[in-house]
């Protein structure tokens, strides 16, 4: 059984693994990435966290994405350039965050971005609600779980904070300056791939 649960995820890491070729493969022949770029230390200990994460951890789609959206942003070098050390800490990012934990991450990233926070809303419990509904989580109570490894992550922010007076606030702009700028960069990825 173990054998058999290996090769299937040594199977689901190969399919992966070659969609991302075939995006990269599609980028350079647009011109996209520079004919140098593969030989840069970034890309190079990117791709090494990359195949890393295909052969040691139980591949997973969600975050598989998240992972190839970081290197093929980076491999443009219209966002950031080889010299930054960005990149390689939001993979590291990525890789140790869960798929529900992306989710959750992403849905508050969106509620921000397309004005789903109601600032008006008093209690704690409405952002685990909406986040909720808007994740497919169903449940305030599976958000809560991801919630707090996403807030040691510091990627989220606890959900009340104190105003300069000391006044508690209730805060449902969750995300850190570090989740904040994680979600831009990753989402920078589909304005390029528009671009194609």
């Amino acid at each position: 059984m173990l054998s058999v649960g290996h090769f299937l995820q040594r199977l689901r890491s190969a399919n992966l693994f070659e969609a991302f070729q075939q995006e990269w493969t599609v980028l350079r022949e647009k011109g996209r990435v520079a004919d140098d770029y593969q030989y840069t230390e970034q890309f190079l200990n990117n791709i090494h966290e990359m195949l890393n994460f295909l052969e040691k951890d139980i591949p997973d789609e969600v975050r598989f994405k998240v992972l190839k959206k970081i290197i093929l942003v980076a491999a443009q070098e219209t966002i950031s350039d080889r010299n930054n050390l960005l990149p390689g800490q939001y993979i590291k990012i990525a890789k140790s965050m869960s798929s529900a934990e992306v989710n959750v991450l992403f849905t508050a990233y969106r509620m921000i971005k397309e004005n789903l926070v109601n600032t008006t809303q008093n209690g704690a419990n409405e952002w685990l609600q909406t986040v909720a509904h808007h994740s497919g989580l169903d449940f305030p109570e599976l958000v809560e779980i991801h919630e707090n490894q996403l807030i040691d992550k510091k990627l989220l922010i606890d959900r009340t904070h104190q105003d300069r007076s000391g006044v508690r606030l209730g805060n449902y702009n969750r995300l850190t300056n570090l989740g904040f700028s994680f979600c831009e960069y990753v989402s920078k990825y589909d304005e390029v791939i528009d671009e194609n």
